[in-house]
């Protein structure tokens, strides 16, 4: 993990204990498909990154 990956959980703990709260409370199927989406997001940023936008 990157040490930025972490700063949300020190500057606002109460924050993020709501926000685990949330998505342990998201349908299974709900939470699949945000993770599906967020993933091909994440290999689409690589890819411009890796090709220079080409």
């Amino acid at each position: 993990m990157c040490s930025s990956d972490l700063l949300p959980y020190f500057a606002f703990p109460d924050k993020m204990k709501r926000l685990m709260q949330q998505v342990i409370e998201l349908p299974d199927d709900a939470l699949r498909k945000f993770g599906f989406v967020l993933m091909c997001l994440g290999l689409l940023v690589v890819y411009l990154g890796q090709n220079g936008g080409r």
